[in-house]
């Protein structure tokens, strides 16, 4: 086989052809890097979108969740205040059973973190990237409201079984009451504000990937504080579908 041995351009018009011919391989070469490039940016960043939506739609179903329970909240609110009247004035009431914070939503911000601290998150738009933070922000300060909601309930857990409350029991009382009714107020606000975020989104309400029968638990029914009855507060049916009028 005969190998011809490169030679130097003997006229300009060689010379700038074969200069032609370098330019033009490497920018078809830097192309098609760049390219690639871009394909695996939007590969990246669409499983970064899909995943931070599921995590946003999750933690918007615990939202509806709890906003589904807040009349039970006012309920049970109303009937520790009527209990702890009637202990001021030493009158006889009946023994409360069921002093719990009635719902607890599940709020989580791992993967948006997760995919914030990895960058893909700075491929999202400026539009999503503000957006995306005012709604995380929100949905942790309302899991912040939520936490302080249910450190008020656990001392108004004191009442629980209770047939008697000397009137310091009472004043303590009142002011865990305070509390929870300042949270819960704060709480619903915030419950509204995430929806706002969610809207400008277009976020859903998602259950899925939650394990066994999380994706379908109803909301809370609500039996009153003083019921002796079955304390079991599950029922069946779509915990997003329009709450019944609370007795």
């Amino acid at each position: 086989m005969e190998i011809h041995k490169p030679h130097a351009a003997k006229t300009w018009r060689e010379f700038f052809i074969e200069i032609g011919t370098i330019v033009t391989g490497i920018l078809i070469a830097l192309a098609l890097e760049q390219g690639l490039e871009a394909l695996h940016e939007h590969k990246i960043k669409k499983e970064a979108q899909e995943a931070v939506r599921d995590e946003a739609g999750q933690n918007l179903y615990w939202v509806k969740i709890r906003e589904r329970n807040e009349p039970c909240f006012r309920q049970r609110l109303a009937e520790i205040s009527d209990l702890l009247d009637r202990a001021e004035r030493q009158e006889s009431f009946a023994v409360a059973q069921h002093v719990y914070l009635p719902t607890y939503a599940k709020i989580t911000s791992e993967v948006w973190d997760a995919n914030g601290h990895a960058g893909r998150t700075s491929l999202f738009t400026a539009a999503e990237q503000r957006n995306f933070g005012n709604f995380y922000f929100t949905s942790g300060d309302f899991q912040s409201s939520q936490s302080h909601e249910a450190d008020a309930w656990a001392k108004l857990g004191a009442l629980r079984g209770r047939a008697k409350l000397s009137q310091s029991a009472v004043v303590e009382l009142r002011q865990a009451l305070a509390e929870a009714r300042f949270y819960n107020w704060r709480t619903v606000l915030l419950i509204h504000r995430t929806q706002e975020w969610a809207g400008i989104l277009h976020l859903a309400p998602a259950a899925s990937g939650l394990p066994g029968s999380m994706g379908t638990t109803t909301a809370l029914g609500c039996s009153p504080i003083t019921d002796k009855g079955d304390p079991s507060h599950g029922i069946a049916g779509d915990p997003l579908a329009p709450a019944e009028d609370v007795p």
